[in-house]
C-alpha cells in the first residue's frame, strides 16, 4: 500500500496502491480497497487487470514530504507541470498517462523521461 486515505464523514478508509510510486514522477493506480468502518463492508477495485483503466497520480510532490526519496526531483517536475497550464490537470482526476503525453507533444512539443521534460522529436504524420 502506497496512499491511505480517510474519509471522515462517511466512514470510510480507502487504500491505494501504485505502480512505480517511489520511481516514478506519476506513478499509475493498480489497486484501490474502500473499507466501510460503518458499514463494515470491503470493496476491491484492480486497475489495469480488471475492470477499471490505470489512473495516472499527478502532484505527487503533495502527499509527500522531504524524506521521501527523489523529493526534491518531484517537486520541480510538479512545478514545472503547473507552469505548463494544462486545463485537463485541473478537473479531477486529469487526463489518461496518454492523454497526456499527447498534450505536452501537440501542444507544448514536450516529453516526459524520468522526472525532466525535453524536446520532443518531430513525428511526421502518415499521409
Amino acid at each position: 500500500m502506497d496512499l491511505a486515505k480517510i474519509h471522515i464523514r462517511s466512514g470510510k478508509l480507502t487504500l491505494m496502491t501504485y505502480e512505480g510510486f517511489t520511481t516514478q514522477p506519476i506513478p499509475m493506480l493498480r489497486e484501490r480497497v474502500k473499507l466501510n468502518l460503518r458499514e463494515r463492508t470491503v470493496d476491491f477495485f484492480d486497475y489495469g487487470y480488471g475492470d477499471y483503466d490505470p489512473q495516472p497520480l499527478y502532484w505527487k510532490s503533495r502527499l509527500i514530504d522531504a524524506s521521501f526519496p527523489d523529493y526534491d526531483k518531484q517537486q520541480s517536475f510538479d512545478k514545472r507541470l503547473s507552469v505548463l497550464n494544462i486545463p485537463e490537470l485541473a478537473d479531477g482526476h486529469g487526463p489518461s498517462l496518454e492523454n497526456l503525453t499527447a498534450l505536452l507533444r501537440i501542444n507544448h512539443g514536450l516529453t516526459i523521461k524520468g522526472y525532466r521534460f525535453f524536446k520532443a522529436q518531430s513525428a511526421i504524420a502518415p499521409l
